[in-house]
């Protein structure tokens, strides 16, 4: 998630190369249509979505956005929901990338070690 524009470069050269090499030529359409979704399954994917039991404040986001930027490479736009289902911490989606550091995922961790 989050190429620079220099490798999606490398990586769009690399997928011709081995076309070529194959001589596949025919498959550039198909290749293309497949680049062309995960584009824009990319750009739809800059929304972070943070769930917590209660609304945090514009600092926590901020904090928990440093997080996400360092983690992903992506800098999002974010949204807070609230999930009282967490018990505590928070989770964030953004995309197909999860991170749990909620009181319910370590209570379920403690769980599955303990049995």
């Amino acid at each position: 998630m989050g190429l620079k524009n220099n490798d999606k470069q490398i990586f769009v050269k690399s997928i011709l190369e081995v076309i070529k090499s194959k001589k596949q030529e025919g498959l550039l359409p198909e290749v293309s249509d497949a680049l062309k979704n995960i584009s824009d399954r990319e750009k739809t994917e800059k929304k972070a979505i943070i769930w917590s039991v209660v609304s945090l404040n514009s600092s926590q986001l901020s904090r928990i956005k440093k997080v996400i930027i360092n983690a992903t490479g992506v800098d999002c736009e974010i949204e807070n929901r609230t999930d009282a289902s967490l018990l505590g911490g928070f989770r964030v989606t953004l995309g197909d990338w999860i991170l749990d550091a909620s009181l319910k995922s370590d209570l379920r961790n403690i769980q599955k070690t303990l049995n």
